[in-house]
């Protein structure tokens, strides 16, 4: 996985005004960002707070995997302590995201 992008564990952080753009097509379930915990760290459990995400131009973020490719990805983790993070996400365009998918018969 790779983000453009990777904001962990932080407080009043902004993320404004970028452009993240292409990715690697091998690579497995890019993001263009992502708000993330450290997995399998008991003294990072938290995810971010009081983060604002605005204004970015998110694009061509592709992979042939068949994960899926993100323009903003949250991981909550597996605490609840992560339901009400204050986070602001607002008028960013995201466009021309793809991945390989699956299908099933």
């Amino acid at each position: 996985n790779a983000a453009g992008i990777f904001v962990m564990s932080q407080i009043n952080g902004s993320v404004v005004g970028n452009t993240i753009q292409n990715s690697i097509p091998s690579a497995a379930a890019p993001r263009g960002i992502e708000l993330g915990v450290i997995p399998g760290n008991p003294n990072t459990p938290i995810m971010s707070s009081y983060i604002t995400i605005a204004r970015n131009t998110i694009r061509s973020i592709t992979t042939t995997q068949a994960n899926g490719a993100y323009g903003i990805y949250l991981d909550f983790g597996a605490t609840n302590a992560n339901a009400n993070r204050f986070i602001k996400i607002h008028n960013n365009m995201i466009s021309g995201n793809s991945a390989g998918g699956a299908s099933r018969i």
